[in-house]
């Protein structure tokens, strides 16, 4: 059974330091990136989790939807305002995307 609670908080860990180490010395403002994605991401991933533990969604299932829906999600608004390189924000989200699937998935029995 995978506890939704402790999948956000290790994942609100993890994109925390990935935010951290792109954005340098504006770590404390891009807080509100992390913020946005693990809000934007909660719905999803709560209607996933429940499914997982319901036997009604594969681990593959699992990773191709959130590989589709959640890759939008991290703007990086924060990281974008203060002029970091689109390609340093574009292996941020994919960090991000790729760290909380594999938090996940690495939960699933």
């Amino acid at each position: 059974m995978i506890d939704t609670n402790a999948v956000f908080q290790e994942i609100n860990i993890g994109i925390a330091q990935i935010v951290k180490q792109a954005a340098g010395q504006y770590a404390v403002q891009a807080e509100q990136d992390v913020k946005a994605f693990s809000d934007g991401a909660k719905v999803y991933i709560v209607e996933w989790v429940q499914q997982l533990n319901e036997g009604k969604m594969s681990k593959d299932e699992f990773e191709f939807l959130a590989a589709g829906r959640l890759k939008d999600l991290p703007q990086m608004h924060t990281l974008t305002q203060v002029g970091i390189a689109a390609a340093t924000l574009d292996a941020t989200r994919t960090k991000i995307v790729n760290f909380a699937i594999k938090t996940i998935s690495a939960r699933i029995g």
